[in-house]
């Protein structure tokens, strides 16, 4: 069959009450699918097609138009998620809204439950003048993909869809995609977030061969060792406050993303604000990580943290880097 021949053949965009077209071949498009209507003296049907040959193909894809979010607001919602990481050791969500007429972005953390493999949470009203576009949730310590819930739950809410992994380390993982009609179009982080810098570092790699310093003075807790052996050869973990160390020697090509908020930015910009944490609910009972530090005592996170006096003042506990992540005041990555 030529072009001329097919261009012959009449497209009908059926509507109720409409009657199929009587020409013997015919295409038929309606709220189920294309269909081809064949008719001759043996038969007459109406079978699905995935082509209209008379037709130019369309491609398929999606474009992200909105700018990209601000520096300060991607380390926030980092911030956050650290925290809620060290605190419930689970992930966490944060519903993105945009300002059309202002072109500012929107950060809101619904009432949630919350585990380490899902979160489950109650959509809000968008605040006045603000139109909802999307979500940015966390994946805690593991890889940022889009798991099957996470598709799932995509097919519901056409928009920006963000994971963040690792948020336990320097170099984090970042995941953005477009959902539209149930497709997920993957996009540039770059593109989406501002701020944000992929690269690949050497960093110590995590053995079994470590050490765990119990004590900073001149003499060690028995299985420990001294500080001052430590400075050579070795590099301690940032989230273990200085007590745990790794032998530098054993190197490993780490690849992640950096988070750079311009300097002029005070933090008082991307601290994450109490209500956030107070939206977020643990679905299991989880012994606190603060709760193994004899070093630090926290009255909640919405009421405030309490040092506790005899905290060694040269050496950050777990508990005081998680006190402080929580609060606001202080960037792992910059220590």
């Amino acid at each position: 069959m030529d072009e001329k021949q097919q261009d012959l053949f009449p497209i009908l965009l059926l509507r109720d009450g409409d009657a199929m077209p009587e020409e013997p071949v015919a295409f038929v498009v309606g709220n189920n699918g294309a269909f081809v209507k064949r008719e001759n003296v043996c038969f007459r049907a109406v079978v699905p097609t995935n082509e209209l040959p008379m037709l130019a193909p369309v491609q398929e894809g999606a474009k992200y138009l909105l700018p990209p979010m601000p520096a300060e607001r991607v380390k926030q919602i980092l911030l956050f998620f650290r925290a809620i990481w060290e605190r419930e050791k689970s992930e966490a969500i944060l519903l993105i809204s945009y300002h059309v007429r202002r072109g500012t972005f929107r950060l809101d953390a619904p009432e949630q439950h919350v585990s380490g493999g899902h979160v489950n949470y109650d959509m809000p009203r968008v605040s006045e003048g603000f139109v909802f576009v999307g979500t940015v949730h966390s994946h805690g310590s593991g890889n940022a993909y889009h798991s099957s819930v996470d598709l799932h739950d995509e097919e519901k809410f056409d928009g920006i869809h963000l994971t963040f992994g690792h948020v336990d380390r320097r170099l984090i993982d970042i995941v953005a995609t477009l959902a539209v009609g149930g497709r997920r179009f993957l996009q540039p982080v770059e593109r989406v977030l501002d701020g944000t810098r992929k690269v690949v570092a050497q960093t110590p790699k995590k053995s079994a061969h470590r050490a765990r310093v119990r004590s900073i003075g001149p003499r060690a807790g028995m299985g420990s060792v001294r500080l001052k052996d430590m400075e050579d050869g070795w590099s301690h973990d940032p989230y273990s406050g200085g007590r745990i160390w790794y032998p530098t020697k054993q190197q490993q090509e780490e690849e992640g993303y950096l988070i750079e908020v311009p300097v002029e930015i005070p933090a008082e910009e991307f601290r994450p604000p109490i209500h956030w944490s107070v939206a977020v609910h643990a679905e299991e009972l989880r012994a606190s990580f603060l709760s193994r530090s004899p070093w630090v005592r926290v009255d909640g996170f919405a009421r405030g943290c309490v040092l506790d006096k005899d905290s060694p003042e040269d050496v950050r506990s777990p508990g005081q880097e998680y006190v402080d992540t929580l609060c606001g005041w202080l960037d792992p990555e910059e220590e």
